[in-house]
Parts: structure tokens; sequence; C-alpha cells
């Protein structure tokens, strides 16, 4: 290595035309252009159908720091959550809500502190009987929620008997659901377009099963993505879900 006098402090500094300053970017270890989301961890819990739960833990698991934590919830009852909170210590915020013959709700925590074996605790308004919770870890970039292509869409079985929304979706991110009906599932009739894995929850509770399901686009597609819901059978006249898109960078 060759070194040269910086004219302006006086001391021999590696010189531009060799050595380390020669070897360009190629030198350096380039950072990956494309984060994709990945789920790490799930976990789920129910009503017994029989007591009205006023709160609930899920299992524990372990999440590691700057994670996306999602807490999900389906029920037939009235019972709303008010708050959650976990071991870890984290906060989190609501990012959509439906109440429409049945409720659903999407919570978050955008960048998760370290913890093993980490119990969330979901506190609810009134009495849930009829119920699913789940809860769950992303890890693969740093992720925000996309409010404009957050939100509800609702119908009536016999009009509707399929409920359907459209998210423009980012490469790599995360389209969260969640629901509450009978015998439903999330399906995507963008699948011809292989946007990414489609994954189902499902939550038994008594004779129901309430459900959470994500859409995870892979890197290489991004643009409008459509998510349905199965309805069969028609126990119940009005559907509803609700749907938020976190992008991961």
């Amino acid at each position: 290595m060759r070194f040269a006098r910086d004219q302006r402090s006086g001391l021999l500094m590696p010189s531009r035309q060799r050595g380390f300053f020669a070897m360009g970017p190629a030198f350096f270890k380039q950072p990956s252009s494309s984060a994709v989301a990945t789920r790490i961890a799930a976990v789920l819990a129910a009503g017994d159908g029989t007591n009205f739960d006023h709160s609930k833990a899920l299992p524990s698991f372990n999440v590691p720091a700057g994670a996306l934590v999602l807490v999900k919830l389906g029920t037939l009852n009235t019972g709303g959550i008010t708050s959650i909170s976990d071991t870890a210590g984290n906060t989190y915020l609501k990012a959509i809500s439906y109440n429409y013959e049945t409720m659903g709700e999407i919570w978050y925590c955008l960048s998760s502190l370290a913890k093993t074996g980490n119990v969330i605790t979901a506190a609810f308004s009134n009495g849930n009987q009829y119920y699913g919770l789940t809860g769950e870890a992303y890890t693969g970039g740093t992720f925000a929620l996309d409010a404009t292509n957050t939100g509800v869409v609702q119908g009536t079985y016999t009009t509707s008997p399929l409920v359907s929304g459209t998210v423009n979706a980012a490469a790599g991110s995360l389209i969260a659901t969640a629901f509450s009906q009978y015998d439903e599932g999330l399906t995507s009739s963008t699948a011809s377009q292989s946007p990414g894995a489609v994954i189902n929850t499902a939550v038994c509770a008594g004779t129901a099963t309430m459900a959470s399901g994500e859409i995870l686009p892979t890197s290489a597609f991004s643009g409008a993505i459509t998510v349905d819901i199965n309805q069969s059978p028609a126990a119940y006249t009005k559907r509803a879900l609700a749907y938020a898109h976190f992008t991961c960078t």
C-alpha cells in the first residue's frame, strides 16, 4: 500500500491511486436490496364456547428485536380488544377493526423488543365466548403500516357469497387479515400471478371457526392483490374482512 501526505492535516494517508481506495465499491459487501417479510412464529388461543372471557393470554413464543408482532381477534360476541400487553414490554396499536354482526380486529407492534418466551395478553371490553385470538411474529426488514391499503370489506351472504377486497401490495410485504365466521378461509384470486404464499390460521371455538390469514408477496411481485373470503355455510348473513398492509424495506 502506498501513502501520500495530506496537504491540510500533514498526516500520511493511503494513496487514492493504489491500495485501499483503489479497490473501489466491490471491496465492500453490498447490502441486499430486497427485503421480504417472513413469519417466524404463530400462536393461537380460543374461547371454550361456555365461559365468557374478559382477557386471554396467548402461548409463549420467542421474539427477536425489531420484529413485527401482530395480534388478531375474531369473535361472534361483542368483546373488542381494549388493550394488549406482553412480557417483552412492547406497545401495541390498533390497525383496523370492524363490528358487523361479528367482530374482527388487527393490532400491531412494528419493532418488538427481544424476549425469550414472550407472552401476549389481550383485554376485552365485554366477555367473549366464541372467539379466536392469534399472535404472530415476522422478520425480514423494517416494517411500516400502509394506512392507504388498510381497511374493511363487507357484504351480505345472500347477495355476496364471496367478500372481496383489493390491496396494492409492495414487493416483499405482508397483508394481514382477520375475520370471524363459520368455515371460512382466506383466498386470493390473484394466485395465478404467483404473488406469494397464502397462509390460513383456523381457531376453533365451540362450533364456530374464527380465523385469520396472511398473504406474503414475494420480492419479485408488486401490484394489486385480491383478498377473498370463502363463505360457507350461510350461518351468518353479514360477512366482513379486516385487512392491513405492512411494507417491509
